[in-house]
């Protein structure tokens, strides 16, 4: 269960660092591919990360 909110608090730090560098770089990108980046990338890398680790 203390992997859940790991994966949860790992998924949040990318979120925000995603979310920081979109603002920072003032880049212009329509609003479903900033949500993709946002909610998408962050789970696709922690499953990743997890997958390995459970192999």
């Amino acid at each position: 269960m203390s992997d859940f909110f790991l994966y949860l608090g790992v998924q949040l730090l990318l979120a925000l660092a995603i979310k920081g560098v979109l603002v920072i770089s003032h880049w212009k990108v329509s609003k479903p591919i900033e949500l993709f980046f946002i909610a998408g990338v962050p789970a696709i890398i922690t499953a990743m990360v997890s997958a390995r680790w459970l192999a």
